[in-house]
């Protein structure tokens, strides 16, 4: 629990930090989910998305002997979501995102969470801070297996609020941060790479209330 009369310095820096990175796409997005629940072709449901940089199609290319693991192991085998899986097992969700699912995960790579001011990933990872973390990981995760083309540009929901989705020809944005690979199949469901750590607004809010009561 997050004291009103104590506002440590990371966040300062973190609510400077959503400030710049902020969740503004949710206010000039639909309101209304806009996930496609037609089913995703053979081709995508056995496969590694090759990432949606900007100026570049989507490609799908076969990796179908992923989908034996699940979304844990697929991390832990990766070596580029170190600080994703740390964060996982500090909020107490590895085995929640290791279970049946099936579960779409928004996942920032290591280099997305070094990204965050410093001292804010230490604070985070504090016992005291178990429940703001926990909310924000799961502010990364979609209930039920959401594939590239399913998604539409509009809010989606997660387990931890909802998500501004704009999706162009040749980018998936998620909030203010890109898909650089999609379409990751794992036996419990499936994950899209980001590159930025998303932030929920009730979070963002309460930050900011906290530090204007000061």
């Amino acid at each position: 629990m997050i004291k009103t009369n104590h506002h440590p310095q990371w966040i300062r820096q973190l609510v400077v930090l959503i400030g710049i990175i902020g969740i503004s796409p949710l206010m000039s997005l639909p309101s209304l989910a806009q996930v496609d629940s037609s089913q995703p072709s053979a081709k995508e449901s056995a496969s590694y998305g090759s990432g949606v940089p900007s100026g570049a199609s989507t490609q799908i290319t076969a990796q179908a002997t992923t989908q034996s693991k699940n979304l844990v192991q697929l991390a832990q085998e990766s070596g580029s979501f170190t600080a994703l899986l740390q964060a996982g097992q500090a909020a107490g969700l590895l085995d929640t995102l290791a279970g049946k699912g099936p579960y779409t995960v928004f996942a920032p790579t290591d280099a997305a969470v070094a990204a965050l001011p410093q001292g804010v990933v230490a604070a985070a990872l504090q016992p005291e801070n178990k429940e703001l973390l926990r909310q924000v990981l799961l502010y990364h995760v979609v209930p039920g297996r959401v594939t590239s083309s399913q998604l539409k540009t509009g809010t989606v929901k997660t387990l931890g609020g909802g998500v501004a989705v704009r999706v162009t020809g040749d980018r998936i944005i998620v909030n203010n941060g890109s898909v650089t690979q999609a379409n990751i199949q794992a036996s419990n469901g499936v994950a899209h790479v980001i590159n930025r750590v998303l932030i929920p607004p009730q979070i963002r809010a309460q930050l900011v209330s906290q530090l204007t009561a000061k």
